[in-house]
């Protein structure tokens, strides 16, 4: 799933970051509301698509994706700010 982030299709890229809120929601109901508890969560840092949503947040154009990205990385990852 993260692979598509890569998409050059904004539409596309908009999809796959709906589906991995979904996902991560589900992960929430599952493993209970605490952000370190989240398997899913995990599995999505150690496949790089947490890595991918920061810098496609970073460097996309698209005011819709960036703010797609900033959501589900603020609703759930620690963001680290420097």
């Amino acid at each position: 799933m993260a692979r598509q982030l890569d998409s050059k299709d904004a539409h596309m890229t908009i999809s796959v970051i709906n589906i991995l809120r979904r996902i991560l929601e589900c992960g929430m109901k599952m493993y209970g509301d605490k952000k370190a508890s989240n398997l899913f969560a995990h599995a999505l840092i150690s496949n790089g698509g947490v890595t991918k949503l920061e810098k496609l947040e970073e460097e996309t154009n698209n005011d819709l994706i960036y703010k797609a990205c900033l959501s589900l990385l603020e609703s759930f990852y620690e963001l680290e700010i420097s």
